[in-house]
Protein backbone atom coordinates (compact mmCIF):
# COMPACT_ATOMS: atom_id res chain seq x y z
CA UNK A 1 0.00 0.00 0.00
CA UNK A 2 1.31 3.71 -0.58
CA UNK A 3 0.12 7.22 0.22
CA UNK A 4 -1.33 8.97 -2.64
CA UNK A 5 1.07 11.98 -4.17
CA UNK A 6 0.52 14.66 -6.42
CA UNK A 7 2.90 12.88 -9.07
CA UNK A 8 0.01 10.55 -9.96
CA UNK A 9 -3.16 12.67 -9.53
CA UNK A 10 -0.84 15.30 -12.34
CA UNK A 11 -0.51 11.76 -14.47
CA UNK A 12 -4.59 10.99 -13.69
CA UNK A 13 -5.82 14.39 -14.64
CA UNK A 14 -4.23 14.90 -18.54
CA UNK A 15 -5.97 11.79 -19.45
CA UNK A 16 -9.28 12.80 -18.09
CA UNK A 17 -8.95 16.46 -19.44
CA UNK A 18 -8.01 14.43 -23.03
CA UNK A 19 -10.86 11.91 -22.88
CA UNK A 20 -13.24 15.05 -22.14
CA UNK A 21 -11.80 16.53 -25.02
CA UNK A 22 -11.90 14.12 -27.79
CA UNK A 23 -15.37 13.33 -27.03
CA UNK A 24 -16.38 17.40 -27.34
CA UNK A 25 -14.58 16.81 -30.87
CA UNK A 26 -16.12 13.54 -31.55
CA UNK A 27 -19.44 15.45 -31.00
CA UNK A 28 -18.96 18.20 -33.10
CA UNK A 29 -17.62 16.18 -36.10
CA UNK A 30 -20.75 14.79 -36.32
CA UNK A 31 -22.44 17.73 -36.28
CA UNK A 32 -20.32 18.98 -39.11
CA UNK A 33 -20.65 15.92 -41.41
CA UNK A 34 -24.08 15.01 -40.54
CA UNK A 35 -25.69 13.21 -43.13
CA UNK A 36 -22.22 12.50 -44.72
CA UNK A 37 -20.93 9.38 -42.94
CA UNK A 38 -22.81 6.92 -40.99
CA UNK A 39 -24.09 7.66 -37.56
CA UNK A 40 -22.74 3.80 -36.57
CA UNK A 41 -19.23 5.27 -37.00
CA UNK A 42 -20.14 8.27 -34.59
CA UNK A 43 -21.64 6.02 -32.25
CA UNK A 44 -18.83 3.44 -32.26
CA UNK A 45 -16.37 6.69 -31.54
CA UNK A 46 -19.14 8.09 -28.84
CA UNK A 47 -19.39 4.62 -27.07
CA UNK A 48 -15.63 4.16 -26.61
CA UNK A 49 -14.74 7.61 -25.59
CA UNK A 50 -17.04 7.14 -22.93
CA UNK A 51 -15.64 3.90 -21.87
CA UNK A 52 -12.40 5.61 -21.62
CA UNK A 53 -14.01 8.15 -19.57
CA UNK A 54 -15.63 5.58 -17.08
CA UNK A 55 -12.41 3.59 -16.59
CA UNK A 56 -10.21 6.34 -16.17
CA UNK A 57 -13.25 7.06 -13.46
CA UNK A 58 -13.01 3.35 -12.04
CA UNK A 59 -8.47 4.74 -11.35
CA UNK A 60 -9.27 7.49 -9.66
CA UNK A 61 -11.61 5.47 -7.36
CA UNK A 62 -8.78 2.75 -6.68
CA UNK A 63 -6.26 5.53 -6.30
CA UNK A 64 -8.96 6.54 -3.13
CA UNK A 65 -8.47 2.95 -1.76
CA UNK A 66 -5.04 3.40 -1.45
CA UNK A 67 -4.22 0.21 -4.30
CA UNK A 68 -0.27 -0.80 -5.50
CA UNK A 69 1.20 2.12 -8.01
CA UNK A 70 2.10 -0.81 -10.10
CA UNK A 71 -2.07 -1.94 -10.65
CA UNK A 72 -2.67 1.80 -11.49
CA UNK A 73 0.36 2.48 -13.75
CA UNK A 74 -0.89 -0.98 -15.51
CA UNK A 75 -3.94 0.00 -16.19
CA UNK A 76 -3.14 3.77 -17.28
CA UNK A 77 -1.21 2.38 -20.45
CA UNK A 78 -3.88 0.32 -21.11
CA UNK A 79 -5.93 3.19 -21.35
CA UNK A 80 -3.08 5.10 -23.06
CA UNK A 81 -3.23 2.46 -25.56
CA UNK A 82 -7.21 2.61 -25.97
CA UNK A 83 -7.25 6.24 -26.39
CA UNK A 84 -4.42 6.52 -28.98
CA UNK A 85 -6.73 3.92 -30.82
CA UNK A 86 -9.92 6.56 -30.98
CA UNK A 87 -7.46 8.96 -31.60
CA UNK A 88 -6.53 6.82 -35.01
CA UNK A 89 -10.34 6.40 -35.03
CA UNK A 90 -11.16 9.47 -35.07
CA UNK A 91 -9.06 10.86 -38.04
CA UNK A 92 -10.33 8.16 -39.81
CA UNK A 93 -14.05 9.26 -39.43
CA UNK A 94 -12.74 13.17 -40.54
CA UNK A 95 -11.08 11.74 -43.38
CA UNK A 96 -14.32 10.27 -44.22
CA UNK A 97 -16.50 12.60 -43.87
CA UNK A 98 -14.00 14.77 -46.16
CA UNK A 99 -13.69 12.62 -48.65
CA UNK A 100 -17.29 11.54 -49.16
CA UNK A 101 -19.84 13.35 -51.41
CA UNK A 102 -22.06 16.06 -50.99
CA UNK A 103 -24.79 14.45 -52.86
CA UNK A 104 -27.16 12.02 -51.97
CA UNK A 105 -29.98 9.64 -53.69
CA UNK A 106 -32.43 7.25 -52.10
CA UNK A 107 -34.57 4.90 -54.56
CA UNK A 108 -38.24 5.51 -54.05
CA UNK A 109 -40.42 3.02 -55.13
CA UNK A 110 -44.26 3.46 -55.47
CA UNK A 111 -47.06 1.47 -55.56
CA UNK A 112 -48.79 0.12 -58.77
CA UNK A 113 -52.35 0.89 -57.14
CA UNK A 114 -53.84 3.26 -54.40
CA UNK A 115 -57.33 2.29 -53.57
CA UNK A 116 -58.76 2.06 -56.84
CA UNK A 117 -56.48 3.85 -58.70
CA UNK A 118 -53.66 2.78 -60.75
CA UNK A 119 -50.20 4.58 -61.28
CA UNK A 120 -50.86 6.71 -64.25
CA UNK A 121 -47.63 9.09 -64.45
CA UNK A 122 -43.98 8.87 -62.90
CA UNK A 123 -41.42 11.78 -63.31
CA UNK A 124 -38.23 11.39 -61.71
CA UNK A 125 -35.83 14.31 -60.62
CA UNK A 126 -38.33 17.34 -60.40
CA UNK A 127 -36.37 19.80 -58.74
CA UNK A 128 -37.97 22.03 -55.49
CA UNK A 129 -37.39 25.58 -55.01
CA UNK A 130 -35.87 25.42 -51.21
CA UNK A 131 -36.50 28.09 -48.44
CA UNK A 132 -33.64 29.35 -47.57
CA UNK A 133 -31.53 27.14 -44.43
CA UNK A 134 -33.16 24.22 -44.95
CA UNK A 135 -31.36 21.12 -43.58
CA UNK A 136 -31.23 18.60 -46.83
CA UNK A 137 -29.94 15.70 -44.62
CA UNK A 138 -33.22 15.84 -43.01
CA UNK A 139 -35.91 15.84 -45.88
CA UNK A 140 -34.25 13.18 -48.11
CA UNK A 141 -36.16 10.10 -48.79
CA UNK A 142 -39.23 11.88 -46.72
CA UNK A 143 -42.37 11.70 -48.05
CA UNK A 144 -43.71 15.40 -49.58
CA UNK A 145 -47.12 16.93 -49.86
CA UNK A 146 -47.70 19.84 -52.16
CA UNK A 147 -50.39 22.66 -51.61
CA UNK A 148 -51.86 24.97 -54.00
CA UNK A 149 -51.03 28.90 -54.32
CA UNK A 150 -49.56 31.25 -56.44
CA UNK A 151 -46.94 28.37 -56.76
CA UNK A 152 -47.23 24.77 -55.89
CA UNK A 153 -46.19 24.93 -52.02
CA UNK A 154 -43.55 21.31 -50.89
CA UNK A 155 -44.45 20.15 -47.24
CA UNK A 156 -42.57 17.76 -45.45
CA UNK A 157 -43.91 16.73 -42.21
CA UNK A 158 -46.71 19.74 -42.69
CA UNK A 159 -43.76 21.78 -42.24
CA UNK A 160 -43.15 24.47 -45.62
CA UNK A 161 -39.73 23.69 -47.18
CA UNK A 162 -40.45 24.97 -50.73
CA UNK A 163 -42.21 25.43 -53.70
CA UNK A 164 -41.97 23.33 -57.25
CA UNK A 165 -40.70 25.66 -60.21
CA UNK A 166 -43.64 26.74 -62.81
CA UNK A 167 -43.78 24.33 -65.55
CA UNK A 168 -46.16 21.96 -67.22
CA UNK A 169 -45.46 19.50 -64.33
CA UNK A 170 -46.48 22.39 -61.89
CA UNK A 171 -49.69 22.68 -63.48
CA UNK A 172 -50.16 18.60 -63.67
CA UNK A 173 -49.93 18.69 -59.97
CA UNK A 174 -51.81 21.64 -59.45
CA UNK A 175 -54.82 19.71 -61.42
CA UNK A 176 -54.08 16.70 -59.19
CA UNK A 177 -54.74 18.63 -55.97
CA UNK A 178 -57.72 20.36 -57.58
CA UNK A 179 -59.64 16.71 -58.83
CA UNK A 180 -58.81 15.29 -55.42
CA UNK A 181 -56.58 12.56 -57.24
CA UNK A 182 -53.67 10.38 -55.33
CA UNK A 183 -50.33 11.34 -55.76
CA UNK A 184 -47.06 10.45 -54.02
CA UNK A 185 -43.73 11.93 -54.16
CA UNK A 186 -40.37 11.30 -52.38
CA UNK A 187 -36.91 13.55 -52.32
CA UNK A 188 -34.59 11.28 -53.95
CA UNK A 189 -31.86 13.51 -54.62
CA UNK A 190 -29.69 16.12 -52.36
CA UNK A 191 -26.37 17.89 -53.01
CA UNK A 192 -25.04 19.63 -49.39
CA UNK A 193 -22.91 22.18 -51.57
CA UNK A 194 -25.37 23.07 -54.31
CA UNK A 195 -28.60 23.50 -52.15
CA UNK A 196 -30.22 21.26 -54.84
CA UNK A 197 -33.04 19.07 -53.56
CA UNK A 198 -35.39 16.80 -56.43
CA UNK A 199 -38.69 14.40 -56.05
CA UNK A 200 -39.98 11.75 -57.24
CA UNK A 201 -43.41 11.81 -58.52
CA UNK A 202 -45.90 9.19 -58.63
CA UNK A 203 -49.62 10.06 -60.45
CA UNK A 204 -52.69 8.14 -59.83
CA UNK A 205 -56.14 8.05 -61.56
CA UNK A 206 -58.95 5.89 -61.93
CA UNK A 207 -58.14 4.92 -65.62
CA UNK A 208 -61.42 3.99 -66.46
CA UNK A 209 -62.56 7.89 -65.99
CA UNK A 210 -60.01 9.54 -67.72
CA UNK A 211 -59.66 10.22 -71.33
CA UNK A 212 -57.38 10.20 -74.45
CA UNK A 213 -57.54 14.29 -74.31
CA UNK A 214 -56.39 14.29 -70.94
CA UNK A 215 -53.94 11.37 -71.33
CA UNK A 216 -52.09 13.08 -74.26
CA UNK A 217 -51.82 16.50 -72.57
CA UNK A 218 -49.58 14.99 -70.37
CA UNK A 219 -47.30 13.09 -72.46
CA UNK A 220 -45.00 15.14 -73.50
CA UNK A 221 -44.13 16.77 -69.33
CA UNK A 222 -39.96 17.02 -69.21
Amino acid sequence: MFEPEGGLIGMLFPLFLTCILLYLLIRFICGRFSGRVSSDDFEALDTKVAQLVNRLDDLAKRFERYETLHSIESEMQRVRAEMDAVSKGLAQFIALGDNQSSSSVFTATFPAHVGIYELAYKYEDVKIDLLPNTDLTVLLGKEITFKRGNKIEVYCFSVLVGALPVSKLARMVSDWLYNEEPYKAVVTRINTETAYCSLDIAFYRDIDDSDEDDDEAFDDIP
